[in-house]
């Protein structure tokens, strides 16, 4: 029987939506030397050095939005499809969150099992815990499928998963056990389509996701070494 992902993880995933660009996804939140951050995927976001989110993240303050303004960590020119925004003087900075979640690729293996999480279509997994009611983020069971070189990274590669990241997904996390612990290994990109036939403009989703490596989202986003 698999591990259920914990609670350390879940209370850590956000539904998000950018003013700026309108589109609707998935961030997640870790933590960094004296404050947290809000990652998430830069094809959501716009290019510029703060930006206006409307966030929910109901297993904390049920189905009501947060509309805040946040200042991005490094440069949106930067590559790679990441994007790291400061949560010092918000809400999201002082709820309290169990445990704590590193983000890294650091010891992951090809075919390893993963999950992604997120908010596909905007749908939610809602549950009763301890009388109230929450809403969490729905969660896809995949395999890293392997690695591929992505000129928009530079050096960096994609993590392919074996998993389709349905729209929503976006911005979520990719998460998997590392040595017995739960960890963020990557960044949901989207999913890659191929045409239903030769030739035809109409495509299909290929079974196949792309995410940035942890790591690599990491140095693209301008956060905090570990």
């Amino acid at each position: 029987m698999n591990d259920p992902i914990t609670a350390e993880i879940w209370q850590r995933v956000v539904q998000l939506q950018s003013e700026g660009t309108g589109r609707p996804g998935t961030g997640f939140v870790v933590d960094g030397p004296g404050s947290r951050y809000l990652v998430t995927a830069q094809h959501l976001c716009v290019d510029a050095p703060s930006e206006t989110f409307t966030i929910t993240y109901a297993w904390a303050n049920g189905t009501k939005p947060l509309t805040v303004e946040l200042t991005r960590v490094g440069d949106p020119l930067e590559g790679g499809d990441v994007a790291a925004f400061l949560l010092s003087g918000t809400e999201l900075d002082t709820v309290a969150m169990p445990g704590s979640v590193v983000l890294s690729s650091t010891g992951i293996g090809f075919t390893q099992e993963c999950f992604i999480l997120g908010f596909p279509y905007g749908l939610t997994f809602d549950l009763e815990l301890g009388g109230i009611e929450v809403t969490l983020p729905v969660a896809k069971r995949g395999t890293i499928a392997g690695f591929t070189r992505n000129p928009k990274l530079g050096d960096g590669v994609w993590m392919l998963l074996d998993v389709v990241a349905n729209p929503g997904f976006s911005g979520g996390p990719v998460v998997a056990r590392v040595n017995g612990a739960w960890q963020f290994v990557g960044v949901v990109a989207g999913t890659m389509s191929g045409p239903i036939e030769e030739g035809s403009t109409e495509r299909f989703a290929s079974g196949l996701s792309t995410a940035t490596d942890a790591d690599q989202a990491r140095r693209a986003a301008g956060l905090p070494s570990l």
